[in-house]
């Protein structure tokens, strides 16, 4: 029998892993008995192969995010506060890896990476990388974290000085007729790390530069997304055309573990930038 594409296969998974998710909030409301929670949950695992723990979408691999869940709707953290006994990672101004990993893959879901001072909201928050186009041929299993899906990315980090920095980590979840504003029109992922930065000029006082960076060829505007997708090798590295050499050099405090994905999550994708 043919196999089912990865688009095709995430699609399905999305629409099994969303029932069980409405019925998880109906119970938790009380709309529903807990043996009818516990029946429809366990005929849906059977139908679509997936655990009604399964989490979607996609985190921060490292800096270490917050909070491990791939399913943070809230922005601009997911309602995760920092946490204080918690070592930020220390990040010097200049080029820097990032890693990611995505659950449950979405076509056409781009990511967006900024910083902020805190849990501001992005209006106030600068934005490093916007546009993130992603790779189409993921085809995690939502429970196994071994078959995840690890994107990398290096990305220029301002000469700032902050100690209490959030770098912010968002997935919209894109319809094909676009979204703007996510969250709003569209459902949006979150997550976020606590960094450290060594730069000269306080974080308060430094100007965004706005736009995108010099040479990244997608170039949409900030929170209007459609559909984006692009190449990505099998290390997890964007090689779409146009995209500069810069992005995919492995440095910084991810770089040593900025190898293969975990389960080979999957090279190739779609149509590139």
């Amino acid at each position: 029998a043919p196999r089912a594409t990865p688009g095709a296969r995430a699609r399905a998974v999305e629409v099994c892993t969303s029932g069980i998710m409405k019925i998880q909030q109906r119970a938790a409301r009380g709309a529903v008995g807990g043996r009818w929670w516990a029946a429809a949950a366990a005929a849906i695992v059977l139908a679509c192969g997936v655990s009604p723990l399964a989490e979607a979408h996609s985190r921060l691999g490292c800096p270490a995010p917050r909070s491990p869940s791939t399913a943070l709707k809230d922005a601009p953290c997911g309602g995760v506060a920092a946490d204080p006994a918690v070592t930020p990672v220390t990040l010097a101004p200049g080029r820097q890896t990032i890693i990611f990993e995505e659950s449950i893959s979405h076509v056409g879901a781009p990511w967006r990476v900024e910083l902020a001072q805190g849990d501001v909201p992005s209006a106030d928050a600068c934005i490093l990388l916007d546009h993130i186009p992603h790779n189409d041929a993921s085809a995690p299993t939502p429970g196994d974290e071994n078959t995840w899906t690890r994107y990398k990315i290096s990305i220029v980090i301002p000469d700032v000085a902050c100690t209490g920095c959030t770098l912010r980590f968002s997935n919209p979840m894109v319809p094909a007729g676009g979204c703007v504003d996510p969250g709003e029109t569209c459902t949006s992922y979150h997550s976020c790390a606590q960094v450290t930065i060594t730069g000269a000029t306080p974080l308060a006082n430094y100007e965004c530069p706005g736009g995108a960076p010099e040479g990244w060829p997608f170039t949409g505007a900030p929170n209007t997304y459609v559909q984006e997708s692009a190449t990505w090798d099998a290390s997890g590295w964007l090689v779409a055309d146009g995209v500069p050499d810069e992005y995919r050099q492995s440095v910084g405090a991810c770089a040593d573990l900025a190898g293969p994905a975990p389960g080979g999550g999957g090279g190739g994708g779609g149509g590139g930038g």
